[in-house]
């Protein structure tokens, strides 16, 4: 395995200034700090909003713009500093700790291409999802416990009534969020374990038994999700009289609704879009895994992805509200600019290799975005919030104020009742008083038409009523 060692001596050979080197790592460390800070409004989210689209799309689209590092190409050097400095996985919505170095030393590793063992991608596919791999796991054993606790401890009303408000959020919502937002992981790191298959170890063994495992899991949820929209699409065709079946289906497959609920439903292609952007993330990071030999051509697909992206955003328009729209239509931007960048780079490569001065600018571009796209969720919740807040405060204006143009005052109600033919045209309703039996008032009423009524007949009434 190529050791790396991030110093300033290192990079000094490179054309870095040592003041150079100090500006990138901090340019480095504030993307990573926006990359924590987005990972838990990303998991808190969803624990509030299990069926807010935002979490895991902007986990898949950062971790998407790292794998950059992964392609075959010659970055100019601030560029290629600031990619051996971030952290390989770093990204996705997982809040479990990478494997520790003493644990990875205990299994094997095989070699790899160059340009993933620089940036020191294990071949073992447990090493490299180990962090979303336990965080699911952690999440199945909330998941049982609290169905242990909602099963057998119904004596406990206190804490029953907790375990059925928090237990619909995390089943299967916050466990698909997360497995969604590491479809680029998984795709890679098996891509990384089947370059170098060995099964000379029991852990070897096991890690290939995990990695194909993960990918029919993966390929099952698809399938799970592919079944729920076209259940939704047919209730939908199949109203009747009587019964709304298409709520009746959405009752049903609840517990599943990130799958849906964000999303317009006229249409598949609308009501879809978690398996339309599952998948491209999917193929997006198998290109980068399988592809490795023909940079031109991955950079060629990678920039074609998130155009196609933007074009079915735009001409489907999927998504109910108009913040996530304009989100997933920011981040699709950003991904396509630097792709754009990066395929622009690779055949500076194929034309004049040594030139480096021409990919400078690309460069402190594509360094930028890195940063503003690690901040995105942040800010993107705060307009969230401030929309929210507005649209609470106008709802409860526009209920003070219809109040006040439509007063009812104590003891009219009756009145309107026998004046006005049109709020209940046949009969005095029954009432059910404490003094008297509803049925001996309901006798002494029941012959009276409400046309009939007149001003003594008002008085009785409310004589009877008292």
């Amino acid at each position: 395995m190529v050791t790396v060692v991030t110093s300033v001596n290192k990079f000094c050979s490179l054309g870095i200034d040592p003041s150079d080197y100090e500006q990138v790592k901090s340019l480095v460390n504030g993307a990573q700090a926006g990359g924590t800070v987005s990972t838990v409004i990303g998991f808190l989210a969803s624990l509030v909003d299990s069926a807010s689209p935002s979490a895991f799309t902007m986990a898949s689209i950062t971790k998407m713009l790292q794998y950059m590092k992964f392609l075959q190409i010659g970055y100019p050097p601030k560029l290629y500093l600031m990619l051996l400095l971030q952290k390989t996985a770093s990204g996705g919505l997982n809040f479990v700790p990478e494997m520790s170095e003493s644990m990875k030393a205990k299994i094997p590793n095989n070699p790899l291409p160059i340009q993933f063992e620089i940036h020191q991608v294990h071949s073992n596919f447990l090493v490299g999802f180990w962090q979303p791999l336990m965080s699911m796991v952690i999440i199945l054993g909330v998941i049982g416990i609290l169905y242990l606790m909602e099963t057998y401890m119904q004596d406990y009303k206190k804490v029953h009534s907790v375990v059925k408000k928090i237990a619909p959020h995390l089943r299967w919502n916050l466990f698909l969020i997360i497995f969604c937002s590491n479809y680029c992981d998984l795709a890679f790191y098996t891509a990384a374990n089947f370059m170098s298959v060995n099964f000379e170890s029991a852990v070897a063994v096991f890690g290939f038994l995990i990695c194909l495992l993960l990918n029919t899991l993966a390929f099952f949820i698809m399938g799970l999700m592919v079944q729920t929209i076209v259940a939704l699409q047919t209730a939908r065709s199949h109203k009747s009289a009587q019964i709304n079946l298409e709520d009746e289906t959405k009752k049903r497959y609840q517990k599943y609704n990130m799958v849906f609920e964000p999303y317009q439903e006229t249409t598949f292609m609308q009501q879809g879009f978690v398996i339309f952007f599952s998948t491209r993330a999917y193929v997006y990071s198998a290109v980068v895994g399988y592809l490795y030999n023909n940079p031109v051509l991955q950079t060629v697909i990678l920039f074609l992805l998130p155009l196609m992206a933007l074009a079915y955003l735009f001409v489907k328009k999927p998504m109910k509200i108009m913040i996530n729209f304009v989100q997933q239509v920011f981040c699709e931007v950003i991904l396509a600019s630097v792709n754009l960048c990066v395929l622009i780079m690779s055949i500076i490569d194929k034309s004049d290799p040594l030139d480096s001065s021409k990919k400078e600018a690309l460069g402190v571009f594509v360094m930028a975005v890195n940063l503003v796209i690690s901040w995105s969720l942040p800010i993107f919740t705060g307009i969230k919030v401030v929309l929210l807040i507005k649209e609470h405060r106008k709802s409860r204006k526009s209920t003070t104020a219809q109040t006040k143009k439509n007063p009812v005052a104590v003891g009219e109600t009756d009145v309107n009742f026998a004046t006005n033919p049109e709020v209940f045209p046949q009969r005095i309703p029954r009432i059910q008083t404490s003094r008297r039996p509803m049925q001996t008032f309901d006798h002494e009423l029941s012959n009276y038409q409400i046309n009939d009524f007149d001003n003594s007949t008002l008085e009785l009434t409310k004589n009877k009523l008292n």
